[in-house]
């Protein structure tokens, strides 16, 4: 396994621990705003994640930030009408 594609790997698996960390506090807290607030940090923590991963590929522009906002305005406003 090369450097880069192991840089990648610790990249996703930090997301992906980061995600099902917040998911099971989403599941096991019941109070509202504790989630409001973890939903806010998940999504910053996921715009930040995602700019700094594509700052690193050389691939950062402002269409993979705004995709990146986009996307995370949908899942909220998701998780907000289902909750």
């Amino acid at each position: 396994m090369t450097h880069k594609s192991r840089l990648k790997l610790i990249h996703y698996l930090l997301l992906l621990g980061l995600f099902l960390g917040g998911g099971l506090t989403l599941l096991l807290v019941h109070v509202s705003l504790i989630k409001w607030i973890v939903l806010s940090g998940l999504s910053a923590i996921y715009l930040i994640w995602g700019v700094w991963f594509h700052y690193e590929e050389h691939t950062l522009n402002r269409v993979v930030i705004l995709e990146y906002i986009a996307l995370l305005s949908l899942v909220l406003v998701v998780l907000i009408f289902i909750s």
